[in-house]
């Protein structure tokens, strides 16, 4: 099989990645020192693969251990970098689910970013309440647009730009924007989540944050085009997002990590 480097591949988006490259049909080697992920989510990896995963506990930016790992993987056929605060070539906003298995999913260290870890954090008893900040903007329902794209699509985006890559001659330089052409807002995230989890979900509304925007989604018309993707998953993610939180919070609880 060939090869494919995933730097940050025990991340939330790097972990789907790799699932979704080995099931193409490539071999996924893990370069991350776990600095913002955890160990378990390797562990997740090789339970969903059935394999265990090529792994190098290093920091991509120490050249050293780098060349060592190159000598020991040998030839690599591609590469797909996470290990940053942002990743190239596919531009996207607010990825969020978790694969089918539950095995991998977004576990945040700390306060999240995201809305959706609030959200299952929120209905697991992590935190009292969520709340939706400004129900006063111009949409449907008052609360922010934003593009929400399952994990999974976005994994499978880069299998797809994977491949592209391999069909082009020569060198090649192109970025895609990878989204759902329309986005959701915020109270009708809560509103699926609820209605496809059954769980109870105590919100407030707040006061608009300085910054926020109404509405910010992408243009996926470049995408559906050249690389023949199109989002395909929808709130099922929620059941297996809940069902992740629902599983951290035991283990942090077993270990005195809460």
């Amino acid at each position: 099989m060939k090869k494919v480097l995933v730097t940050g591949g025990a991340g939330f988006i790097g972990s789907h990645t790799c699932v979704d490259l080995a099931e193409a049909g490539f071999d996924p080697v893990i370069v991350d020192d776990l600095r913002n992920s955890q160990e378990r989510a390797i562990e997740g990896i090789g339970r969903t693969m059935g394999r265990a995963p090529s792994v190098h506990r290093i920091d991509c930016c120490d050249e050293g251990a780098m060349g060592k790992m190159f000598a020991a993987e040998g030839p690599v056929h591609g590469a797909v970098h996470f290990a940053a605060d942002k990743a190239v070539l596919l531009r996207y906003f607010n990825p969020v689910g978790a694969h089918p298995s539950a095995h991998i999913g977004e576990l945040p260290f700390g306060v999240p970013n995201n809305l959706v870890p609030f959200v299952t954090q929120t209905a697991a008893g992590v935190r009292k309440q969520l709340t939706v900040f400004g129900n006063n903007y111009d949409t449907p329902d008052g609360s922010c647009i934003r593009d929400y794209i399952h994990v999974v699509d976005l994994a499978l985006a880069h299998v797809r730009a994977m491949r592209w890559m391999e069909e082009q001659a020569g060198a090649v330089c192109e970025v895609f924007n990878i989204g759902t052409d329309q986005g959701n807002s915020v109270l009708e995230v809560i509103n699926t989540f609820t209605g496809a989890t059954g769980a109870a979900l105590p919100y407030v509304l707040g006061p608009r944050r300085a910054g926020d925007t109404t509405a910010v989604y992408a243009d996926t018309t470049k995408s559906s085009e050249v690389l023949g993707w199109k989002p395909t998953l929808t709130s099922r993610c929620f059941a297996r997002c809940l069902e992740m939180e629902e599983d951290d919070r035991q283990d942090r609880s077993a270990h005195g990590r809460m």
